[in-house]
């Protein structure tokens, strides 16, 4: 079964997660607060769990702490920090984990360009799907469910956001890469999750990052391109938002309602 980019099998995968979205949105969607933070608290743990045991779960072998049991890309982030980010009583926090885990899960799904070409009967396409698949879920439900709404005032602070993770995972790769005897700052290089080390091959972003950022600072991991990924992000987001609004979520829940009022 090898995956191309809108062949039959491609579309499994995204409308999997999206039919068990729907079931768990007819199940969750009058029920208590509590009930229903009980469901998202299992599903973000299950995920945690599976991340920091991946070795154990997904291959068979002995537990094993190494850099893909951490944060070491944006996903991966957010998977371990969703507890914290959504629990936590501060709105915009709630808002990002939501907004930018529901992007990150189904798009991971949507364009998994390390699996194209490739024969998806494998267990670590399966591992993709489900870590990918549970973010989604546990991200786009509270939207969904009406739990958590989305607040146009706090774009400014996602993009804040999304940089503070981008420094978190550089800790975290640097700290690995220590452990392991490396050079910290030649681990994050090796790593260069989300190009945080420098572009990949692109010549626009170089030319539209060091257009806007000082030449002393063009060396710094992050720094690089902090502040063009900064107001790219919040323009995203902020047209991102729209999506997520009240009145898209709206339509969502009438198009997922719609057939079964034809049925009944």
């Amino acid at each position: 079964m090898i995956l191309k980019l809108f062949n039959y099998i491609y579309w499994i995968a995204p409308l999997v997660v999206g039919g068990i979205a729907t079931g768990l949105y007819f199940l969750l969607r009058n029920k208590k607060d509590y009930v229903f933070n009980i469901v998202i608290g299992v599903i973000m743990g299950l995920n945690i769990f599976q991340h920091l045991c991946k070795s154990f779960v997904w291959e068979g072998a002995s537990f094993t702490l190494s850099l893909n049991n951490t944060a070491y890309n944006v996903c991966a982030l957010l998977i371990l920090l969703s507890p914290v980010l959504y629990f936590v009583k501060w709105k915009p926090l709630n808002q990002y984990i939501c907004l930018l885990g529901s992007i990150a899960g189904m798009g991971a799904i949507l364009i998994p360009y390390w699996y194209f070409n490739k024969d998806i009967l494998t267990l670590d396409y399966l591992r993709f799907v489900v870590c990918h698949g549970f973010l989604f879920l546990s991200s786009f439900l509270p939207l969904l469910c009406k739990k958590v709404k989305v607040e146009f005032k706090n774009f400014h602070l996602i993009g804040a956001f999304f940089l503070t993770g981008l420094c978190i995972i550089a800790l975290n790769v640097c700290l690995i890469g220590i452990a392991n005897g490396q050079n910290g700052l030649d681990a994050i290089k090796a790593s260069n999750a989300f190009m945080m080390a420098g572009p990949r091959d692109s010549e626009l972003i170089i030319k539209v990052c060091t257009a806007i950022t000082p030449k002393f600072m063009r060396w710094i991991p992050i720094v690089w391109y902090a502040l063009p990924l900064y107001i790219g992000i919040t323009i995203i987001s902020f047209v991102a938002l729209f999506g997520f609004s009240e009145h898209c979520l709206l339509a969502m829940r009438c198009m997922i309602q719609k057939p079964l009022n034809i049925l009944s």
